[in-house]
């Protein structure tokens, strides 16, 4: 039976890989996923990228209202390890103390939904906020430590030194066959929504998109 139909707009390549994993192994009936940008062809990514790409398609009314007229839901994937750069312009301070992952979390969704023009309906946008960058969701599933599996710094360079303790190819060029495969490897490890909720546990953003998924799923 099919699912909820979902047009993701997402930093780039690798992301649209791990947040279309996670729809289809965590949503009660498998959904119709739909890349929307950046545009990909054989899981290669064909045109810029970037949180800035992904700002500025929270902009276009038009193409919004499009997407939404044959889709269920955008979700909407940005990183936050960029965020205090213009455009962007989130502040990760207060007061001269760098602030915590869930208020991190309130100022870049409320940054994405400003973007958002007033005659799109944001009851049918869903947010995966990742902080630092989404590979920072990887590390429960490979990590053994705890404290390892809730790093929001230099999650790549994590994951990579876990990737390579388990003789698995670490990721550099994002964008080629080899990281593809090596994010599938480690994806593997999290095929049963239960062992998804399990990563989610470590991380705000994370929890925060599922607890999203889970809001639609109810009748």
């Amino acid at each position: 039976m099919s699912g909820k139909s979902f047009a993701l707009i997402t930093e780039g390549a690798s992301e649209h890989q791990i947040i279309k994993h996670i729809l289809l192994h965590y949503m009660q009936e498998e959904p119709d996923i739909n890349q929307i940008q950046p545009q990909l062809l054989n899981g290669k990514q064909q045109n810029i990228g970037g949180w800035n790409e992904v700002l500025k398609y929270c902009e276009r009314e038009e193409d919004l209202q499009a997407i939404l007229k044959l889709n269920d839901y955008i979700v909407i994937q940005i990183d936050t390890d960029q965020c205090q750069v213009d455009p962007y312009s989130v502040s990760r301070m207060e007061s001269g103390t760098a602030i915590g992952s869930e208020q991190l979390w309130h100022r870049v969704y409320d940054r994405i939904m400003s973007a958002i023009p007033e005659s799109i309906d944001k009851n049918r946008i869903i947010v995966a906020i990742c902080t630092e960058t989404i590979e920072c969701w990887l590390l429960p599933v490979c990590c053994s430590r705890d404290g390892d599996k809730a790093h929001t710094n230099q999650c790549l360079n994590h994951l990579n030194r876990e990737l390579r303790r388990l003789g698995i190819n670490p990721i550099t060029d994002k964008n080629s066959d080899r990281a593809r495969n090596s994010y599938a490897v480690v994806l593997s490890k999290m095929r049963k929504a239960k062992d998804i909720q399990a990563s989610a546990e470590f991380h705000y953003g994370f929890a925060k998109f599922l607890s999203e998924l889970n809001a639609i799923e109810e009748p």
